[in-house]
């Protein structure tokens, strides 16, 4: 059930959107050793210039600055190798599919515990 939350500034002609939350999805699904089905993928474009970095407000993606800001919400339990991994994984891929300079990513991973997700008609314990 890992969802990948995405909240971007609009993508120069080399970030193919669709193509990243694709590549993404299926990516993190082998590092976590879950179905493809099971990892969703969110994109949100955020308005030109409501997104500052160090007081620049920004009208589109920039290389180098004003990264994507990543946020991975996955059931707890998993170790802190894998959670790593995870992280790594989808920096890499989005910096790939979405052209931006190496690291320009900004990702969190965020974990629900036993009780706190539901998903499937059930909680997860």
């Amino acid at each position: 059930m890992p969802v990948i939350e995405i909240k971007a500034l609009k993508q120069h002609s080399q970030g193919d959107i669709p193509r990243a939350l694709k590549n993404v999805t299926w990516e993190l699904a082998k590092v976590l050793g879950v179905p493809p089905q099971a990892v969703r993928a969110i994109w949100t474009t955020l308005q030109p210039d409501y997104y500052a970095e160090g007081g620049d407000a920004a009208p589109d993606q920039r290389l180098a600055t004003h990264p994507p800001i990543v946020t991975i919400t996955a059931f707890a339990g998993r170790p802190p190798e894998l959670i790593e991994k995870a992280v790594r994984c989808v920096a890499d891929n989005l910096c790939h599919d979405l052209a931006l300079a190496p690291g320009n990513i900004f990702v969190t991973y965020t974990e629900s515990p036993a009780g706190r997700l539901f998903t499937n008609g059930a909680f997860k314990r």
